[in-house]
């Protein structure tokens, strides 16, 4: 049986615990930490990627309707300029078509032979009949197809050709290819951190393979958001390609160097978390707190911090890792670079 003497024992030593217990925790020690201010400064970063060149005018002759080919004027490699003949193709309806319009054309026939007799020969009745069979003749002749002559539809050269006379054609039939080989473009995909740095207008350089390192300048022309849902962009740059340095179909390296000047930057290495979801610890009042942030592009010694920071703010350089919430933390040193 327990006595008043044991619970009051008992009592006084679970006391004891939780003070222990209780003085542990308001005696934690405060974690040393390294910290750098966030700064207003220049960044200088270089963002691109590799695609294929295509040409800013490339046109792929197709016909309206199906027919055959009865003759082609060019040849591969052959230079065309704007309005030339490329081929002549007999464009023809469908056999549906054809077959309608014969069947009427024999029965109208049929309809004039009666009425000249029933009505005479000069008869209004008779004159429209003539006149229908004139207009169905007409819509047959078509369909069973006159010669339509396909021009190119710009300057350029002939950078492929599927047919050639004799050949059946049809709307989903390419015939040839006309590429001005006098400008060209290239589209590659950025990362969304480089949403603020760059713009249409911009200037940079492509470089393809096979050709020594030779830049030959871009301009952006064309920002468009990434289907890939991650952020990212398109970027279009477009290049005046005299002599043909850069082959169509050939991979060229887009480079755009581009130049932030007065962002709020802070040291790459403050940075926690993940692409889509960058941190900082922010100390204040001896106590570190996660803020999380949105960030640009890294040179990488710097990140641009687009929100979630103003200059001036002490940010976790080393030490962060083992930080918890709203802890305490002691400042042993500061990193300030320029």
């Amino acid at each position: 049986m327990l006595t008043v003497r044991m619970v009051r024992a008992s009592i006084a030593a679970l006391a004891a615990g939780l003070a222990v217990v209780l003085g542990g925790c308001a005696s934690r020690a405060a974690d040393d930490v390294v910290v750098t201010p966030v700064q207003v400064g220049t960044l200088t970063v270089t963002p691109g990627g590799s695609a294929a060149v295509v040409g800013v005018a490339d046109s792929t002759i197709t016909v309206s309707r199906r027919g055959t080919v009865s003759g082609v004027s060019v040849a591969p490699g052959q230079e065309v300029r704007a309005g030339q003949p490329l081929a002549v193709v007999r464009e023809l309806g469908t056999p549906n078509e054809q077959k309608a319009l014969a069947s009427e054309l024999e029965g109208l026939q049929t309809l004039l032979t009666s009425q000249r007799i029933t009505q005479g020969p000069t008869s209004p009745q008779v004159a429209q009949a003539l006149a229908r069979i004139a207009a169905v003749r007409e819509q047959l002749a078509e369909v069973i197809g006159a010669p339509a002559v396909l021009t190119a539809p710009h300057a350029g050269v002939v950078a492929a050709l599927g047919v050639g006379t004799g050949s059946e054609v049809d709307t989903s039939t390419p015939l040839m290819r006309i590429v001005d080989m006098s400008s060209v473009r290239i589209t590659v995909e950025l990362a969304g951190e480089y949403r603020t740095a760059v713009h249409v207008g911009d200037h940079g350089s492509l470089v393809a393979a096979g050709t020594g390192g030779r830049e030959v300048p871009a301009t952006v022309t064309a920002l468009v958001p990434s289907t890939t849902g991650d952020g990212g962009f398109q970027v279009t740059a477009t290049a005046a390609n005299p002599g043909g340095a850069l082959a169509i179909g050939s991979t060229a390296y887009l480079m755009l160097p581009e130049r932030l000047p007065k962002v709020t930057r802070v040291l790459t290495r403050a940075v926690l978390g993940t692409s889509a979801k960058p941190y900082v610890y922010v100390v204040e009042n001896g106590r570190a707190s996660l803020v999380p942030v949105v960030v640009g592009p890294s040179d990488g010694t710097w990140t641009q911090v687009v929100s979630g920071l103003h200059p001036g703010q002490r940010v976790v350089l080393t030490g962060n890792q083992r930080l918890a919430e709203s802890g305490p933390v002691r400042v042993s040193g500061e990193e300030a670079p320029s």
